[in-house]
């Protein structure tokens, strides 16, 4: 999670879970755009999923399953969304999930990918701000 001072731990037991900056680019651009359910054969509109008080997110308002993966996929493809934000979107999430691999096994490569996720997470907000509609 990126924060006032640069780079933070945000919650190691729920990995998948959405980014700031990825919420925030599904709230802008996709609010009404849909997510597919497979086990209610339905989609429903992002902005419709709900959370629970476990502080999981995503969920299906009918059947309660994780969406997560599906709202992630949909804001990669989504063409509201510029190119390059997309594509900055994706190279923090690789950098991210190397990061957490690799922290694990490897504590002294933790530093150099944590600055490249900084550099990442900070190339793709001046990306945001400079696609942001108004």
């Amino acid at each position: 999670m990126f924060g006032v001072g640069g780079l933070r731990h945000a919650d190691c037991r729920r990995p998948r879970a959405l980014s700031a900056e990825e919420r925030a680019l599904l709230f802008l651009h996709c609010g009404d755009h849909t997510v597919e359910c497979a086990p209610c054969a339905s989609s429903f509109p992002l902005s419709e999923l709900g959370s629970d008080l476990r502080g999981h997110t995503n969920l299906c308002p009918q059947c309660r399953q994780d969406l997560t993966d599906g709202a992630r996929a949909h804001l990669h493809k989504c063409d509201m969304v510029s190119e390059e934000v997309r594509r900055r979107a994706q190279a923090v999430r690789v950098a991210s999930e190397r990061l957490v691999k690799e922290s694990r096994e490897l504590g002294d490569s933790a530093d150099v990918l944590r600055q490249e996720v900084e550099t990442a997470l900070q190339a793709l907000q001046e990306a945001m701000r400079r696609s942001s509609p108004g």
